[in-house]
């Protein structure tokens, strides 16, 4: 149902390219009035018993913010990605007090793998590119390079505050 209603995007003018899928995921690359971006839906049960949502009028669901940073701390250990550390950076800059704690607990209700150790490993790992920042639409207040720049700050937090967090670890 979610994968018929990204291709229905086309109808409005979205041009899908290089789409894959599995019985648990779809990805596509989308283009859209000369705005590049990419498509991820991932079929993830858990999220069913852990998040909450609201349906827009049109039937659409929409995750609530403790949802959504759930899903974007998950994502660290399994991609990393440039867009995925905006969204977080924006998410963070909306709490008003969190510690790497928050992250590790919210990501751990959709990922029981993710711990300190695989947070370091795919944050250090991560190669952020300033190219791939490009996802910002014509007309935000914020540069391409402005994003980079954001994003290996965080980076460098994250992988700074994990590595305090690591040292209380027990050997």
């Amino acid at each position: 149902e979610t994968v018929n209603a990204v291709r229905a995007l086309s109808k409005e003018g979205v041009t899908l390219a290089d789409e894959s899928r599995t019985p648990l995921y779809y990805h596509a690359n989308a283009t859209y009035e000369g705005h590049a971006f990419t498509i991820d839906i991932v079929l993830d049960e858990l999220i069913h018993s852990i998040g909450h949502a609201s349906a827009t009028q049109d039937g659409m669901w929409i995750p609530d913010l403790d949802t959504l940073f759930a899903m974007k701390s998950a994502t660290l250990v399994s991609r990393a990605s440039e867009k995925d550390l905006f969204d977080l950076d924006h998410m963070l800059q909306l709490l008003t007090h969190w510690e790497i704690g928050t992250l590790i607990t919210a990501g751990q209700m959709l990922d029981g793998g993710l711990d300190i150790e695989t947070l370091l490993i795919s944050l250090k790992g991560a190669r952020l590119r300033q190219e791939a920042c490009a996802f910002l639409l014509p007309d935000a207040k914020i540069t391409v390079a402005q994003v980079f720049h954001k994003i290996t700050a965080l980076r460098e937090r994250l992988v700074a505050l994990l590595l305090t967090a690591a040292k209380h670890l027990p050997n």
